[in-house]
């Protein structure tokens, strides 16, 4: 009775195996450091939260405008209409960047 061994076939080029065989002791303190650090923060005791720290949470705001105490406003907003100002130089000059920057587009 004969007992065979599979062996996996390595991966990687030649140069890639021999890479990894040089620096196998620099790979290996590499993988247990990160391994390491891992093992801590699993082990870690849970943060606690700060109590003094920002909630987003701890903030309700309300809509003054559904059945709460707040008056309603009595007049409409005042909308203040702009005079359309004309084109100054540097406006044109953006006006022809953004037209030279379509046409490179296309």
């Amino acid at each position: 009775m004969t007992l065979t061994v599979d062996q996996t076939q390595p991966h990687g080029s030649r140069t890639q195996r021999l890479r990894r065989m040089v620096n196998a002791e620099q790979i290996a303190a590499s993988r247990a450091r990160l391994l390491g650090l891992q093992r801590r923060h699993r082990l870690a005791a849970p943060q606690v939260p700060n109590n003094d720290s920002f909630n987003q949470e701890d903030f309700h705001f309300e809509d003054p405008g559904c059945g709460s105490n707040f008056p309603k406003q009595d007049r409409e907003d005042d909308w203040v209409t702009l005079i359309p100002e004309e084109p100054d130089d540097f406006d044109h000059a953006v006006y022809a960047d953004r037209e030279r920057w379509r046409q490179e587009a296309n």
